[in-house]
């Protein structure tokens, strides 16, 4: 049976880990508009969706937390990508040549109809 204090450093541990995975799920903002920080990235980005000359490829990088995985999805959003014309890599779990050479042979798959 377990002893008053592993239980409440159980709630603490469930409790630590709702408000962890709902807060960013909460205040991630859904459009560049809501971005806070970032402003040269942003009017780079809106510059490039107004005049329609997005790169085939963006790498976003940076610092944890610093708002790469909002960019990429509000991105995402804004050119109605489906799953498969998108890819978002969290490329710090890759390491090595063979796991580079790999993503990019993936990346010169091309949608149907498109040309890779």
């Amino acid at each position: 049976m377990p002893s008053r204090s592993d239980e409440a450093r159980q709630v603490g541990r469930e409790r630590e880990n709702f408000m962890s995975s709902e807060l960013y799920k909460k205040y991630r903002p859904s459009s560049l508009k809501g971005i806070i920080g970032n402003e040269a990235t942003v009017r780079t980005l809106v510059n490039m969706l107004e005049r329609k000359t997005l790169p085939h490829t963006l790498l976003l990088q940076g610092p944890s937390g610093c708002g790469k995985t909002t960019l990429a999805r509000i991105l995402q959003a804004q050119l109605s990508c489906s799953e498969m014309d998108f890819a978002e890599l969290n490329c710090s779990d890759f390491r090595g040549v063979d796991t580079i050479r790999e993503i990019a042979r993936q990346m010169h798959l091309s949608s149907d109809g498109g040309h890779g």
